[in-house]
């Protein structure tokens, strides 16, 4: 199995004091484990991984394809707008790019 195939959801990325965690579950029709982002350093941890799912690929790029589908999925922008480009109505245009993200599901 290709680690694209996995299923990522339930994806929650919190920050306290610059220190980030990030859970997630991984899943197919039949198997699912939950995982911290932190485990993805983890050898020891991707092995079991890549042994659990008998996924093909080796561990570096197993790393690297999670973790693009993990910032894929957390979609992430500021909504700090200051400075410069800063506009009375920046609230107004934060909420219309939220709702617009409501269309792409």
């Amino acid at each position: 199995m290709k680690t694209s195939e996995l299923l990522l959801s339930s994806l929650n990325i919190t920050e306290d004091d610059y220190s980030y965690k990030g859970l997630f579950i991984l899943s197919t029709n039949k198997k699912s484990r939950q995982m911290d982002m932190s485990e993805l350093e983890n050898d020891a941890k991707m092995a079991d991984l890549k042994a659990y799912f008998n996924l093909e690929e080796d561990i570096a790029e197993i790393k690297m394809t999670l973790m693009d589908i993990i910032f894929d999925k957390a979609h992430i922008s500021s909504v700090i707008i200051e400075g410069e480009n800063y506009e009375e109505n920046a609230k107004r245009k934060v909420t219309e790019r939220h709702a617009s993200s409501f269309d792409l599901a």
